[in-house]
């Protein structure tokens, strides 16, 4: 988790104080010389349900509320005596970041607001009365040192007879970014360029009021994939210590704070939250955070030039630390089993042999049942996987095969993977046998048509011995013409080759002993 640190510094007539606020985890209230500035925690909760390697990334947002009470904050803290404006007024307040913990801009700060003061040495010009600023944008948790980035947002009131405060923070940054020497992605330096070009030019538009940070962090400027959700929300107030406001948190707000915990919302509207908060006397923050899960994307039409757009990306996203080594690898483990998926796709659409395309689809099975088992009780693989496996063996199944030249692959891969039963009726081994000579064996030297002539001599086995052998005993018991018709009728309906010979072995030694016996009978009856 990123903890947040808010730090508030403000100059005096002397141009030598400062005032600090630690915020998010740190103590409610610093004691600055003769005031004193409160900052109350009213709210912070997780939700226990994004936790997990699947959570890829982390997001940060920070609302800035009630800005148009800023004015008011700052008379009552720095201008205790109102006529002391006139003599020394306020220019700016100035809110800016740094971060530690993280591999990119370690240490450096960034601009991210500037509210400069109207003619009359007031803030009530502010029209960003409530406003969001995302801060981080799906930084992968690989750029997290040891899961622990903290971040530090410093508010400093620019005085009207101080040095230029912008040119001189724009000086120091772009010094310490310089001499940095962790690698920063190319596209996150060109991003914070930019953001101090647009700071300087507002610095230098006397006519401008507000300035505010416009580019988050982000490595790579890609997000990963999958779907972000909230997983905390901080809510802190800011007042004078010594101001009677007391700032009630009621059970309908928590409970209403904890409900938006729970959402799953991927983003949130500040007006909303104002109206969870209902407080209107102060500025106030409030801090989410989220986190995404990774989600692969399924392609129905997917084809080999799809295939390769989608292995590079994964490759992208590894090299560029957006998913961790988990994911690769479970990633490279689905792009070896979608191979297979648009080989199956391409052979059925070539009208190719039966075979090849019962082997691979054999083979998509099996390989799905391996890695399954290999991420036996993994979060990962049945939360961010498992379903995508099915959904592509599902499209096979009702889709790719259901050409009539291919309609019975499923049911014959059936076969050959579980056997066939030694208790089946004769109908049903007659059917079974049907099902396995649907099978055109133009090479039958290859192992997937030796299994199934290996199957179908078992099966034949199996009918002869449970059905025809007994048919065949009990005829040679009481051979009869009848029976014997009855014998000729199976073997013109059956499937089976070896039942075949068999009945028409004893058939045709019937038709020759009544032969001999009706020869010897005319022979007979001519002496």
């Amino acid at each position: 988790m990123i903890n947040f640190v808010k730090i508030f510094k403000s100059v005096n007539a002397m141009k030598k104080l400062f005032f600090l606020l630690l915020i998010l985890f740190l103590t409610p209230c610093i004691n600055a010389q003769n005031f004193r500035i409160g900052v109350f925690e009213a709210y912070e909760n997780k939700n226990s349900e994004t936790s997990g390697n699947m959570w890829q990334s982390l997001t940060s947002e920070v609302y800035l509320m009630n800005m148009n009470f800023m004015d008011k904050l700052v008379d009552e803290v720095y201008f205790r005596n109102k006529k002391k404006r006139a003599k020394s007024s306020v220019r700016s307040v100035f809110i800016t970041a740094k971060f530690d913990g993280t591999a990119v801009f370690n240490g450096v700060e960034y601009p991210l607001y500037r509210f400069r003061s109207g003619k009359d040495g007031k803030f009530s010009d502010l029209k960003n009365n409530n406003s969001m600023l995302r801060i981080i944008d799906a930084m992968p948790v690989s750029a997290v040192l040891g899961n622990n980035a903290e971040e530090s947002i410093e508010m400093q009131l620019e005085l009207s007879d101080m040095p230029d405060i912008v040119s001189d923070f724009s000086s120091k940054q772009l010094k310490t970014l310089s001499s940095n020497t962790v690698a920063t992605p190319i596209n996150a330096m060109k991003a914070y360029i930019k953001e101090i070009s647009s700071l300087l030019n507002q610095n230098m538009d006397k006519s401008s009021l507000f300035y505010s940070f416009s580019t988050p962090i982000n490595i790579s400027n890609e997000e990963t994939p999958g779907k972000k959700v909230i997983y905390s929300i901080a809510v802190y107030f800011f007042k004078p210590e010594l101001s009677d406001d007391a700032i009630t948190f009621g059970g309908k707000v928590k409970e209403d704070l904890d409900s938006l915990l729970r959402s799953n919302a991927q983003n949130i509207n500040p007006g909303h939250l104002n109206s969870i908060m209902g407080y209107q006397n102060y500025p106030y923050i409030v801090c989410v955070n989220y986190k995404t899960k990774y989600s692969v994307n399924i392609q129905k039409n997917l084809t080999i030039d799809k295939l390769v757009i989608r292995e590079n990306a994964l490759n992208e996203s590894f090299s560029q630390g957006r998913i961790n080594a988990e994911i690769y690898a479970m990633g490279k483990e689905l792009n070896s089993f979608l191979r297979l998926y648009v080989d199956i796709k391409k052979n059925v659409k070539d009208k190719n042999n039966q075979v090849d395309v019962l082997k691979d689809y054999r083979e998509l099975c099996s390989m799905y049942s391996k890695i399954k088992k290999s991420h036996d009780e993994d979060k990962v693989f049945e939360e961010c996987f498992d379903t995508v496996y099915q959904t592509y063996i599902k499209d096979v199944e009702e889709n790719v095969l259901s050409d009539d030249s291919f309609k019975n692959v499923k049911d014959i891969a059936s076969l050959l993977e579980n056997g066939v039963p030694n208790n089946l009726s004769q109908q049903q081994y007659e059917e079974t046998l049907g099902l396995l000579k649907s099978v055109s064996l133009t090479n039958t030297n290859d192992t997937e048509s030796l299994k199934i002539m290996d199957l179908i001599s078992k099966t034949e086995t199996m009918l002869l011995n449970n059905y025809f052998t007994p048919m065949i005993s009990d005829f040679e018991k009481a051979p009869s013409f009848y029976e014997c018709q009855r014998l000729i009728s199976f073997m013109e309906k059956t499937k089976c080759e070896k039942c075949y010979n068999a009945l028409n072995k004893v058939v045709e030694h019937y038709k020759q002993s009544v032969n001999e016996k009706n020869d010897f009978q005319n022979s007979s009856d001519q002496k």
